[in-house]
């Protein structure tokens, strides 16, 4: 075990490009296999058997040479090799798009550290293993993964299946209960280097950036709340599961009361229930906190889209799961969002104040669109 920490060790640290490679060959496959499950999952098909075929022959598709990802579709020109029924593009970009998630996570995450995991105040560290790192990377490499299924699943059906929320929520749970915050950093170690750590202020209504300390960030960016109570330590499996089973029921819930209030104001149904299971699922993944930026980051990109649909002229809609995949990717590598908004989730009044009036809001443009569209019918 100790052999093999080291390999990993030495393999992040001293050959960072041949990682790259790696993980973009890894990203591939896992596309390949993405592929599958977009198409079975909402035709209630198994993932598993049968293997691989033509969706017109039925012939079973060799691994080699016909189903290596990325290039066997332009070995055969992108024809099924028995019969010569064109294979849809699709296929191809979906695994490079994953292939590429993956290149791209990685490098974000393990060789840049964008979000300086081990970095604490007045520019002391206390960073973990490679190898650690490299758990972080596969843990949102899963959610990314997840994401792209529901995006393509949703485009194709309008539905997200909860083949995909559910397990995905219960993965994203697990690995927050077994790599708490600030995990992969040591709390002990963080203590010797800095002893006052916990007892900082982290955020409060009222500060500036330079009046508290931005929290540590981890596996998990954020814990569930600060200051943390005694029976939610830092580094314990128990403060990882309030973590994600938190972000879980505030994602859930949340979007299911947006959706009741959308759509008694739009007198129909404003966004699926797969949208709800959606957000469940990247809540326990990046916490309730993320939950904010990533309907704030899907809202623009709805609103990019359809401007584009009215320059085009276009009419081709699409449902609001891709957007809020799109705002969970984003919330997740862009890492600005966690200090600058820090004085503002861990303050417990001003956030019941900001949701409260957050509601009050949309239940008052749901009553003026409803308004609106009863004097459009009545003239």
């Amino acid at each position: 075990m100790f052999e093999l920490t080291r390999f990993l060790n030495d393999l992040i640290t001293n050959h960072a490009w041949l990682c790259l490679i790696l993980a973009f060959v890894l990203g591939a496959i896992v596309g390949s296999y993405l592929n599958v499950c977009i198409y079975r999952l909402p035709l209630d098909k198994s993932l598993f058997w049968p293997g691989s075929r033509c969706g017109s022959c039925l012939q079973k598709i060799r691994f080699y040479p016909d189903n290596i990802p990325l290039v066997s579709y332009w070995l055969l020109g992108g024809k099924c090799r028995t019969c010569g029924t064109s294979y849809s593009s699709r296929y191809f970009w979906i695994e490079l798009l994953t292939a590429s998630a993956f290149a791209g996570l990685f490098y974000l995450e393990v060789v840049e550290n964008v979000h300086n995991i081990g970095a604490l105040r007045q520019n002391r560290v206390a960073l973990p293993a490679p190898w650690q790192f490299l758990l972080v990377w596969l843990y949102h490499c899963a959610l990314v993964s997840l994401l792209i299924v529901a995006t393509f699943t949703d485009v194709d059906h309008w539905t997200i299946p909860i083949a995909v929320t559910i397990p995905g929520t219960i993965l994203g749970i697990i690995g927050g209960a077994l790599g708490p915050w600030p995990w992969p950093m040591d709390v002990g170690r963080i203590s010797q280097i800095d002893p006052g750590w916990m007892s900082l202020p982290y955020g409060g209504f009222g500060l500036s950036p330079g009046d508290f300390a931005p929290l540590p960030a981890g596996m998990q960016r954020w814990p569930v709340f600060m200051p943390l109570p005694d029976w939610l330590p830092p580094g314990t499996w128990q403060l990882g599961l309030a973590t994600s089973v938190v972000g879980a029921a505030v994602g859930a819930l949340g979007m299911r009361l947006i959706r009741i209030i959308f759509s008694w104001g739009l007198r129909k149904e404003a966004m699926g229930l797969g949208d709800a299971d959606l957000m469940m699922m990247i809540g326990a993944f990046l916490g309730w906190q993320a939950l904010v930026l990533v309907l704030v980051y899907s809202v623009l990109l709805g609103l990019v889209y359809a401007i584009v649909l009215l320059v085009r002229n276009a009419g081709h809609e699409l449902p609001f799961g891709p957007f809020l995949a799109g705002g969970a990717i984003l919330a997740l590598i862009v890492p600005w969002f966690y200090i600058t908004s820090q004085n503002l989730f861990f303050d417990l009044q001003l956030v019941l104040v900001l949701g409260g009036v957050s509601a009050v809001l949309a239940l008052c443009l749901t009553i003026a669109i409803r308004m609106v569209r009863l004097i459009t019918d009545a003239t």
